[in-house]
């Protein structure tokens, strides 16, 4: 599997799953292993720290009636992240920008080869 389409797949999980409560750990990892029908905890792990890592995602833990719940959120800058396509967006920008200021470059090499051809044949042959 495409790893970021794994890592967006896991952000959409958490988006669905992360309005209102924190996902805990444990529903985090059944729920990602159902949406992506993975049966490795530890890559599941691996990516939620990255997308942690990556400010997307916020683990947390909370105190509620004398009871310690941790768990995932999905932050602010991650649900934009998502909504604008996630990491395979980025990455498909990003190739786009290479490709346009490459072709930019040799768009302009060329115009300057062509302008250097033209003024020789000015210079030369009147």
């Amino acid at each position: 599997m495409n790893e970021l389409k794994l890592l967006d797949d896991i952000l959409k999980v958490l988006k669905d799953h992360t309005q209102e409560n924190l996902l805990t750990q444990e529903n985090a990892f059944i729920l990602a292993e159902k949406g992506l029908h993975k049966d490795d905890s530890r890559l599941i792990y691996t990516v939620i720290n990255k997308l942690v890592k990556d400010g997307y995602v916020e683990f947390k833990s909370l105190d509620e009636n004398s009871k310690l719940i941790q768990g995932y959120l999905l932050t602010f800058e991650g649900l934009i992240f998502i909504n604008k396509g996630g990491y395979k967006w980025q990455r498909i920008w990003q190739i786009s920008k290479i490709i346009f200021l490459n072709i930019s470059s040799i768009l302009l090499v060329l115009s300057a080869v062509f302008a250097g051809i033209y003024y020789y044949g000015e210079l030369y042959h009147k």
